[in-house]
C-alpha cells in the first residue's frame, strides 16, 4: 500500500528544490521537511498567515513568500483537478 501524498506538500518540496538548485545550497537549508508538512498541513493563503508558521523566518517570508503561497494553492489545485 502507497501512502498518500498531498499535493500542497509535493509542490512545497519541488518549489524547495528549484531554490537550492539555483542557490547551490541543499533544499533542507532552504526550508526544512517539518516546516514544509506544516506549511502543507495549514495551508496559508497571505504573507501574514506565513508569519504565524512557527520557524518559518521573515527573510524567507520576506525573499519567497508569494512562491510559498503560489506552491500551495498549485498543489490544492491539483488536488482538486484529480477529483
Amino acid at each position: 500500500d502507497r501512502t498518500p501524498v498531498d499535493p500542497a506538500f509535493e509542490e512545497l518540496v519541488s518549489w524547495r528544490s528549484h531554490m537550492a538548485r539555483v542557490s547551490g545550497v541543499d533544499p533542507r537549508l532552504i526550508c526544512p521537511d517539518e516546516i514544509l508538512h506544516r506549511l502543507a498541513q495549514r495551508r496559508p493563503n497571505s504573507v501574514q498567515e506565513l508569519e504565524e508558521i512557527e520557524g518559518l523566518g521573515s527573510p524567507l517570508i520576506s525573499r519567497t513568500g508569494p512562491a510559498i503561497i503560489a506552491a500551495i494553492e498549485s498543489g490544492l489545485n491539483r488536488r482538486h483537478d484529480a477529483d
